[in-house]
């Protein structure tokens, strides 16, 4: 979804996973030295969070090795590297807003894949910037508001967890800020997101009373939802480094551009048909 939107708002050449393999050394080279890119923007992940717990060997060959081998390309070709990372590599056990600096720890495969993946990033390119962001829906991929709203047709009530807190983002307003700091020297983790807090339930609440749905919202704890990956609790992101040392605002509260995505959904389907 992040890819897709970069590609839309910018000149940059979508790259797929048959384009270029990250897991591949040689691919990246290869599509440096024919493509010549002036940056590089690295949205390729894996993400099944759950299914991680599973397929530890995929996830780490592509969240971390794979982050090193772009890394490694990008430092032997001296291009600028932008990295997106998540929320999941903090346990959530903070009481507040998780700052840059804050030590992580992850809590599954997929927070401790993504970590490791900052930290050979970090070494092999310490003026990469990497992009922790979270909560990402948008056109062209499975998400939150999809998921809800097709479920929010089908039944007459939804359990949704109610103590993870975190900032729903949408893939276009994050998409417009990493372009907007793509020539910035400042390097390092930034955290992205849109502004304002809210859970899975206050999330999928608003969806509802925007899309007109009439399905009741039941919100339950985690631990009444178990499953095979652990969520941080508290997934917020202090936005400091973003404010303080690039002097750019907070992109639009979660309500706002939620609001847009509704408007844009039939135009966007009316685009691929």
């Amino acid at each position: 979804m992040l890819g897709q939107d970069i590609a839309k708002l910018s000149s940059a050449l979508s790259l797929s996973k048959d384009d270029c393999d990250i897991t591949d050394f040689t691919s990246i080279q290869h599509i440096i030295e024919t493509q010549a890119p002036s940056i590089i923007i690295n949205c390729a992940a894996y993400t099944a969070v759950d299914l991680a717990e599973k397929e530890s060997n995929m996830a780490y060959q592509i969240n971390s090795l794979g982050a090193r081998n772009v890394a490694k390309a990008c430092a032997n070709a001296d291009i600028p590297l932008i990295h997106i990372s998540t929320d999941y590599v903090f346990d959530g056990e903070k009481n507040e807003p998780y700052q840059e600096e804050d030590p992580c720890h992850p809590m599954s495969v997929y927070g401790k894949s993504k970590h490791e993946g900052e930290i050979y990033i970090q070494e092999i390119l310490p003026q990469a910037k990497i992009i922790r962001t979270q909560w990402l829906y948008g056109h062209g991929g499975k998400n939150f508001v999809e998921t809800m709203l097709r479920l929010g047709q089908t039944r007459r009530e939804l359990s949704i967890i109610d103590d993870q807190i975190g900032s729903p983002t949408n893939t276009h307003d994050l998409a417009k800020a990493i372009l907007t700091i793509q020539s910035s020297p400042a390097g390092g983790i930034f955290h992205v997101r849109n502004s304002g807090f809210t859970s899975w339930y206050g999330f999928a609440k608003e969806i509802f009373m925007r899309s007109n749905i009439s399905c009741m919202l039941k919100p339950i704890p985690t631990r009444e939802y178990p499953l095979p990956a652990k969520r941080p609790l508290n997934s917020r992101l202090s936005m400091a480094r973003w404010k303080k040392e690039l002097g750019l605002p907070e992109l639009s509260h979660w309500k706002i551009s939620l609001q847009d995505y509704l408007n844009t959904r039939q135009i966007h389907k009316d685009d691929i048909e």
